[in-house]
């Protein structure tokens, strides 16, 4: 739960861990896959809940507006309650 001490861009993030680990989504698409409530609850039943999990109140990290794909800003002092869009690098 190094968010967004690490890094405030959550879709870096991802990247890193779908290009580094092979894996078809970073944790925080899967977080989203499956429901970041429901895991936010499960993770608080264990005692082990993340920070950054515990400040988004079961939204997402992502979501569709308007047909352009957003995300979660995140500040250093802790989570927005704004959305920006998914900013592509050249080439990709």
């Amino acid at each position: 739960g190094l968010v967004p001490e690490v890094s405030n861009d959550i879709a870096a993030i991802d990247a890193a861990m779908r290009d580094g680990y092979g894996w078809k989504w970073g944790p925080f698409e899967l977080i989203d896959k499956i429901n970041n409530a429901w895991f936010t609850g499960m993770a608080r039943k264990s005692g082990s809940i993340p920070p950054v999990l515990e400040r988004m109140f079961g939204r997402s990290f992502y979501r569709d507006e308007n047909g352009i794909k957003q995300q979660m800003i995140f500040t250093a002092e802790g989570i927005s309650t704004d959305y920006k869009p998914l900013e592509k690098k050249d080439g990709t």
